[in-house]
Parts: structure tokens; sequence; C-alpha cells
């Protein structure tokens, strides 16, 4: 019994010491940084009007037939990343956002004005006309 009792607490003692802690380290880095910017801090270079003409068929199917006006191959494409409008240029206009730095290639920031959408129904589909315009500015 006593044999029992020995072996017992031997097993609690090594279940006890086998839990360890959990140590968590930090950096004292912020997640996200803030850059606050007033129009003082720009200079306004231009704005440009891009424009995307395609056609949807059956709800899933893209058709492109025109990039800020000039017909559409799928064998020579052009494409940029605006950082900061990327919510806005969401579908097919965002193949035309090379035209913004076409236009001001020293732009820094660039600020949408509106996006606007026209929409003609077609049987078993749509032809869609796309435009937005983008303003241009720079640092000081």
């Amino acid at each position: 019994m006593k044999n029992i009792r020995y072996l017992f607490f031997i097993v609690t003692v090594l279940l006890f010491v086998s839990c360890g802690s959990v140590q968590k380290s930090r950096t004292f880095r912020p997640d996200a940084t803030r850059l606050n910017l007033s129009m003082s801090d720009l200079v306004y270079l231009g704005e440009t009007e891009i424009s995307v003409k395609y056609n949807v068929y059956f709800g899933f199917i893209y058709v492109i037939d025109e990039v800020n006006g000039e017909d559409y191959s799928s064998m020579d494409v052009k494409k940029t990343s605006l950082g900061n409008i990327a919510n806005m240029l969401s579908g097919p206009i965002h193949k035309s956002a090379y035209k913004v730095l076409e236009d001001y290639p020293e732009a820094t920031y660039f600020q949408p004005v509106f996006n606007q959408s026209k929409i003609e129904r077609l049987f078993l589909g749509r032809e869609i006309y796309e435009t937005a315009k983008i303003r241009a500015y720079k640092f000081k």
C-alpha cells in the first residue's frame, strides 16, 4: 500500500511538472501605421478618365471589347496596380488603369473622383460601359 502511495505521488508530481507554462513575447511595433497628410502637402497634377467596354453572357462569361477607347487584345495586355484605389477599380475596369500612369508618371497619390457604369440589357447577356475619373497628385 505504501508503494502505491509513493507511485501515485510521483505520477501526480510528474503530471504537474509536465504542464509547462506558455510564454508570449510581443514586439512593440504597431499593426498599422498612419500618415497624416493634408491637401497642402500635395501638388495637383491633373485628372484622367479611364474606360472599359465589355459584354457579360450568362452572368459569368466576360468579353472585353474596348479599353480606354482602343480595341482590346488579350495578347497585348498592359497592367498597373494603383494601391490606394484598388477597391474602386474592381472588375474589368482595372485593366484600364495603366492610362493614369502614362499620363502622369511622376504621380505618387491617386484619388478617385467617380466611377460610372452604363448597362444595356441584351438577350442572355448585357453590354456594360464603365468610366472612372482619377486625379493625380505628387508630394511637395
